[in-house]
């Protein structure tokens, strides 16, 4: 066997138990792994969980994000008056 088809069977194999290393990995961690939730859904349904504040709660006037950059020193001003601390 030459030093190339050696190499090349090294190569192989580091690979394929890679490759199964990988694959023992992720079926260990999928079928022990419990969801853990960090907050709770504002609503939910069949297919979804909305999580936040409903749009309707949200106080003040719609922003677009031209007119923010366009002024970003006054809003910038805002939250540095609001920030705690």
């Amino acid at each position: 066997m030459s030093v190339t088809e050696k190499l090349m069977t090294k190569k192989s194999m580091a690979g394929k138990l890679l490759s199964v290393a990988i694959t023992c990995l992720a079926l260990s961690s999928a079928a022990g792994a419990d969801v853990v939730r960090l907050s709770e859904p504002a609503a939910s349904g069949a297919d979804y969980e909305d999580f936040g504040a409903p749009l309707d709660a949200v106080r003040g006037e719609p922003l677009s994000l031209t007119e923010l950059i366009a002024d970003e020193q006054r809003y910038l001003a805002l939250r540095c008056a609001c920030a705690p601390g």
